[in-house]
């Protein structure tokens, strides 16, 4: 097995790039490279609260630090074979077919399915919400969404100007709330769009040519597998005047708001107690 590759060269200023979006009714699109790593066949991604894992066409899952890039040395297979990866909390998860499979992250063990009512030979978008439910994507089509049980949602969720997607990540952001952010993989080059979970759209941009397939979220940066490129990107999204994620960090994808909460509802105790005891003196 092939360790990832370091970074090409160290990247000590972050590229900046803003576009405007491409509907007159969707705001602006920021995109702040922070770091690029070197990884050949990079397909599916998944962010477990300390570790990124990535998945190659051969089902091998690799578990690299998400600050460098290095590999830790754990590695486990995809029961689902060529996969996008997700993490429920506890497990990583993939798909194909019709099954959506759990798993142990270093052992492989510990399997359970929910069969779900469409089928799939790629499935290159896949995330897992705060109540268990399935976001998927099938390749260079719609993201549809399940429940925990594999009950259908939404089918074909409406997101403009439509065609295909790839990657797609659920988020559950402070400032903008429930969103997805997809990969439109139906354009050349592919784009980056920012929507409302019934599809409207909030921004979107076209990437630098990157044939970015499955999607990653640490509660603060965004991961993008480049499967041609053989690298994965790491990047700040910014939708307006709104950082996705809000400068936190740390945070697996299924609980970004709890953590935020979290970190708040912890500072505004510190905050009653000084009072209280600013008033005692």
């Amino acid at each position: 097995m092939k360790h990832p590759k370091k970074f090409l060269s160290s990247l000590a200023a972050v590229a900046l790039v803003v576009i405007p979006a491409t509907r007159a009714n969707a705001d602006v699109l920021t995109l702040t490279l922070n770091n690029s790593f070197s990884f050949s066949g990079a397909f599916g991604l998944a962010f477990d609260g300390t570790n990124l894992h990535v998945s190659t066409s051969s089902g091998l899952i690799t578990e690299i630090n998400p600050n460098t890039g290095v590999a830790t040395g754990n590695t486990t297979t995809n029961p689902r074979g060529w996969s996008a990866l997700a993490w429920d909390g506890t497990q990583l998860v993939g798909a194909q077919g019709n099954q959506v499979t759990y798993f142990d992250k270093t052992t492989g063990a510990n399997q359970r399915s929910v069969t779900i009512p469409f089928s799939a030979g790629l499935v290159d978008g896949l995330d897992i919400g705060p109540s268990g439910e399935i976001w998927w994507s099938r390749d260079v089509g719609p993201v549809d969404r399940f429940s925990a049980t594999g009950t259908l949602i939404q089918a074909g969720i409406p997101i403009p100007p439509g065609a295909g997607f790839s990657g797609v990540e659920y988020i559950n952001d402070i400032a903008l709330g429930e969103i997805l952010v997809v990969v439109n993989d139906a354009f050349s080059p592919r784009r980056l769009s920012v929507a409302k979970l019934d599809g409207t759209l909030l921004a979107e941009a076209s990437f630098a040519n990157s044939r970015y397939e499955d999607l990653a979220f640490d509660g603060t940066y965004l991961y993008a597998a480049d499967f041609v490129g053989g690298r994965i990107d790491k990047y700040g999204v910014k939708v307006g005047d709104v950082i996705i994620g809000g400068g936190g960090g740390g945070v697996p994808d299924n609980g970004s708001t709890l953590g935020f909460l979290g970190v708040a509802c912890v500072l505004m105790a510190g905050f009653s107690r000084r009072k209280t005891v600013d008033a005692a003196v």
